[in-house]
């Protein structure tokens, strides 16, 4: 997940929390599912019953949970050297975060060389650069948009022209415009957030690399002792809005309040109800809860520019949201049809 850009498109939103808790544990990324299931496909070219798989999947994933916390210093008897605890994974969270990769035992990361303990505490999380936003649609497609702008920069500094001794450009390209040596012309951005075609140079490039290890008396290792705790300096801003909007602070704070519990009530009735929905309503629900879910979350960002259409959508969006889920337009269209229709065959029936 961590290594192929691909599959950090789904896995970066884990990591975008800067605060790091329990609730980070809950925040996973939607493309995630579409990429982890590669990882068990030689269980089942080996024969694993499916049973005890999904019996193991649940236990790693309820024992990863609790890991998720800035509370727990090492743990004693040794348990260090054999289990992923909050110390180890605390570091796979801090930038850049690639090691301590364990699940539920930390003794491959330490078997493979992709072991690395914590020695300062520090309070940094997240991502590097972190997306400045609450948004969880802009989270969930900020990896993709790194990827289009270091695609941009490939694919120019390929069609870039180098000069000779003098000075002269070699051919015509590059000529004019004026560039930055990376073929990037002057006056070009190169950090919005623009989704181009270029990302698909990095679908099969690596992002992180290890040096193969296989070392078992890498397990005996000591791990060096605790050295410091720098947790009250502020080495890192986290975001908490960009507060450009004239919005009250207390305004904010109750309307966020507000909505996200109409939010939270509603995706909790989908989920309750989704199973008895016809597809076409659960699909659309779905859509409208996940716009408003992203309207109140970019209220939360305090843009000067978005806040206030934000704030609007998110009202327009939920009733909209709880009407579907109530009314299920979809299926009382279909059971009107069908009482039309047997309607209609009675009457030609007696006709």
């Amino acid at each position: 997940m961590h290594e192929w850009h691909v599959m950090w498109i789904g896995h970066s939103v884990h990591h975008s929390g800067e605060d790091y808790n329990m609730a980070t544990g809950l925040r996973q990324g939607v493309v995630q599912p579409m990429m982890g299931w590669i990882f068990y496909i030689p269980l089942a070219l080996l024969g694993l019953h499916p049973a005890p798989f999904r019996a193991h999947a649940q236990l790693n994933t309820l024992y990863m949970y609790w890991i998720h916390t800035d509370l727990v210093n090492r743990l004693p008897l040794g348990l260090e050297y054999i289990f992923n605890t909050p110390m180890a994974h605390r570091m796979h969270h801090r930038p850049p975060g690639n090691c301590n990769y364990a699940g539920m035992l930390i003794i491959w990361d330490r078997m493979f060389g992709t072991y690395v303990p914590e020695v300062v505490r520090q309070d940094v999380y997240g991502l590097h650069p972190q997306p400045n936003t609450f948004d969880p649609v802009k989270l969930n497609a900020a990896h993709l948009v790194e990827m289009s702008q270091l695609g941009d920069e490939m694919a120019k500094k390929a069609n870039y022209k180098k000069t000779d001794g003098d000075g002269d450009v070699v051919g015509d390209g590059g000529s004019s415009g004026g560039g930055d040596g990376n073929g990037v012309g002057k006056g070009e951005a190169k950090g919005d957030d623009t989704i181009s075609f270029s990302w698909w140079r990095l679908v099969f490039k690596k992002r992180a690399n290890h040096r193969m290890v296989c070392d078992l008396r890498l397990l005996f290792k000591p791990i060096p002792p605790m050295r410091a705790d720098v947790r009250g300096e502020k080495k890192r801003v986290k975001w908490d809005g960009a507060k450009t909007a004239n919005w009250s602070p207390w305004l904010v704070a109750l309307y966020v309040t507000f909505v996200g519990l109409l939010v939270a009530v509603g995706g909790v009735g989908l989920l309750l109800k989704s199973h008895s929905m016809h597809l076409a309503d659960a699909f659309a629900s779905v859509v409208v809860w996940c716009l408003a879910s992203s309207a109140i979350l970019r209220f939360a960002d305090q843009e000067q520019n978005t806040a206030s259409k934000a704030a609007i959508q998110s009202a327009l969006l939920l009733p909209v949201f709880f009407g579907i889920l109530v009314a299920r337009p979809a299926e009382l269209a279909l059971a009107t049809a069908v009482a039309s229709g047997a309607t209609s065959g009675v009457y030609n029936t007696s006709v």
